[in-house]
């Protein structure tokens, strides 16, 4: 692989990993919205399938994230000095690896807070308990 390969194939998975981030927070945000406003108004079943698709893709991009990183490392062991140009070929690979398992653990913290907002916010079954008394 050329260098100009290497530093255009770093920089293609620098900008996925950003639009995951970006999808991850957008999904994150939404999720949060659920539950705020519908707060005794979802059904057991509207309540676990949100969470469960929430769920879902959640983990994918944390997983995804891990994923984008450890192939960027990978790239950034590849260049050599004729790359001396670009910031990744004489960073510490440590400044990557670093940076990859905390936006796993911002990911991971980000998506459990979510979880236990949604379910301390959303009482499962209080909407149907709702109508079945009406």
């Amino acid at each position: 692989m050329t260098d100009f390969e290497l530093a255009d194939l770093l920089v293609s998975h620098l900008e996925a990993l950003l639009g995951f981030l970006t999808a991850f927070v957008s999904l994150t945000s939404a999720f949060l919205v659920a539950a705020f406003f519908g707060e005794g108004r979802l059904s057991k079943l509207l309540a676990r399938l949100t969470a469960g698709i929430y769920s879902l893709a959640a983990i994918f991009f944390i997983f995804v994230t891990q994923r984008i990183g450890s192939i960027m490392a990978g790239i950034q062991a590849q260049m050599g000095e004729s790359l001396a140009w670009h910031p990744a070929a004489y960073e510490p690979e440590s400044i990557l690896l670093v940076t990859r398992w905390f936006l796993v653990f911002a990911m991971t913290c980000a998506y459990l807070f979510s979880m236990w907002y949604f379910f301390r916010h959303i009482k499962p079954g209080a909407a149907d308990e709702d109508r079945a008394n009406a």
